[in-house]
């Protein structure tokens, strides 16, 4: 298998996983840093470029998008008009219209598209869904989900939370099931424990979850 990797930062960590799963993977990463790029090929002995156009010519089993969020739609338009399959990191795009523009130029190039959506393979998220499913003890009554993270995504306002911070809890809700309502969603931005949707630039880090079965 042969995978192209956009991106040396969240990218490296990608390229590490994929030789975990299977050291004789090829891969090939594009990237602007020469001396880090340099540092990957001699940790993963890997192939590394600086011309995208170089880069989108090689027959890839799919390309692994791991660039910043706002970047995200961009490459993967080309990569997919270049005929190569994509696998994007989260978020996958910063809008609807780039999204459906992605899909539907997937589907005419007839390629196919996977967004990261890691936390249904979590463990412990994948314990909560079983039991819902199969009802053991009972039907879900109540959901919560308590989310801090240190400022590591930079300012999580109005305009980016949903996508930068609650993307990957409200897949989760959606997953268990269609009718099933977000109440609120709050984060706690500073140490005395107020917290608003406005700026999240302190937040701390840190995870919860409560879920209630009753029958």
């Amino acid at each position: 298998m042969h995978i192209g990797i956009l991106g040396i930062g969240f990218g490296k960590y990608h390229g590490e996983l994929y030789k975990k799963i299977d050291p004789s993977i090829q891969l090939t990463f594009w990237g602007r840093d020469v001396e880090k790029l340099k540092r990957i090929q001699s940790e993963l002995n890997c192939d590394c470029t600086t011309d995208l156009n170089e880069f989108y010519s090689k027959p890839f089993d799919f390309i692994d998008i791991c660039l910043p969020s706002q970047l995200h739609a961009k490459y993967a338009l080309m990569a997919l008009q270049s005929n190569h399959s994509i696998f994007i990191e989260t978020p996958a795009v910063t809008s609807m219209e780039e999204g459906i523009e992605i899909m539907d130029t997937a589907k005419k190039n007839e390629k196919k598209v996977l967004v990261d959506m890691f936390l249904r393979y979590d463990p412990y998220y994948r314990m909560i869904f079983d039991y819902c499913q199969n009802q053991k003890y009972g039907t879900l009554k109540h959901l919560t989900i308590f989310r801090r993270t240190p400022p590591i995504w930079g300012s999580l306002g109005k305009e980016t939370i949903a996508t930068s911070l609650m993307i990957h809890d409200l897949d989760f809700v959606t997953w268990l099931g269609k009718d099933l309502k977000v109440l609120t969603y709050d984060v706690i931005t500073n140490s005395d424990n107020s917290g608003s949707v406005i700026d999240c630039e302190n937040a701390l880090p840190g995870l919860s979850i409560a879920f209630e079965l009753s029958k």
